[in-house]
Order: C-alpha cells, then sequence, then structure tokens
C-alpha cells in the first residue's frame, strides 16, 4: 500500500528532511510516493471576512483519491467550529491536506519536522486512527502550535498496533 504525499513546488528544499521522518514514522507498514507539484486552489474556497480557506471544500474538491493522498498547501484554513486547522483529513475521501502558514518558522529543523508530524497526523486519519489522548503522539489533537512542537512524529505503541491492525485489514 502507497501513501501519496502532494508537495509544491516551493518545497522542494524540505522534501529531504520531511519525507524520511513520515517513511520512518510508518516503518514498513507502507511506501510513501512523492509528488512534486502545484496545486490550484479555486477562489470559492476562500472566505474574505476571514481570510482564510474553508479546509472541507478543499478536501472534497481534490477527493476521492485512489491512495490515501496528503496534499501540502501553503494556505491559512479552518472549519466552522475552530478558528484554524493545521490540517484536515476525510477517510472516505482518502484524501487529507496540511495548511503550512501556521507551522511556519525561520528555522529549516523546527518548520520540516512540524511538516512531518502533520502529514503523518493526517495521514493517520486517513488510515483510520483517532486522535489519541497520549500528548506524544503524533496522532494527539493539537489546538495550538505548542501541542505541535511537544508532540513526537512517531506513532505511540497502541496507535500503531492499531494501525497494523488497520492496514492489515485491507490487504
Amino acid at each position: 500500500m502507497y501513501l501519496v504525499v502532494v508537495m509544491p513546488q516551493e518545497f522542494r528544499s524540505y522534501i529531504n528532511d520531511v519525507i524520511p521522518k513520515v517513511a520512518e514514522a510508518y516503518g514498513n507498514l507502507l511506501s510513501i510516493k512523492l509528488i512534486v507539484g502545484d496545486v490550484k486552489l479555486s477562489n470559492r474556497f476562500y472566505d474574505p471576512f476571514r481570510n482564510q480557506y474553508r479546509a472541507w471544500q478543499i478536501i472534497d474538491s481534490l477527493g476521492p483519491c485512489k491512495e490515501p493522498t496528503v496534499y501540502v498547501l501553503n494556505v491559512d484554513a479552518y472549519v466552522p467550529s475552530l478558528n484554524f486547522v493545521f490540517g484536515l483529513a476525510d477517510p472516505y475521501l482518502k484524501c487529507a491536506a496540511v495548511f503550512t502558514p501556521r507551522l511556519n518558522h525561520p528555522n529549516h529543523i523546527t518548520f520540516t519536522t512540524r511538516l512531518a508530524k502533520e502529514i503523518v497526523h493526517e495521514s493517520g486519519h486517513l488510515m483510520g486512527l483517532h486522535h489519541c489522548l497520549d500528548f506524544r503522539c503524533v496522532m494527539s489533537f493539537s489546538n495550538s502550535i505548542i501541542d505541535v512542537d511537544r508532540k513526537s512524529w512517531r506513532f505511540c505503541n497502541r496507535c500503531y498496533n492499531l494501525l497494523q491492525r488497520s492496514l492489515i485489514s485491507k490487504l
């Protein structure tokens, strides 16, 4: 099974730091297929009153995907119940997005680690995982950038075991 990660051209310099972390988080459970390319978002997804994009409309427009796919997008996005989201996933569409503006940091390592965490987190949802109560687990919910920085880019043992069972059942 593959996890497809679509990264924009402008993030080319980050690929060598992000993709190995994502691959290591999954171990030998699946392979990563990287696509470098830009996604053009429709203006109808933009909310000028909030100066943000509607995350759920972006996901609906990108899916359904043949393989679980995470798009990395350099736009700020939200869902109605939250001021912003770092990412959003729809397992039924096999489609997720990570929104990078709130992950930005001048330090290259900090930014690429944050980006890897959110790609792993959203792809975990695509694989059937829910939020984890272990704040160190990559599947823990992040309400702020502090939460993102605190958690690991790896799954806790419980989530990794759930992931293993989920992926085996899909074979």
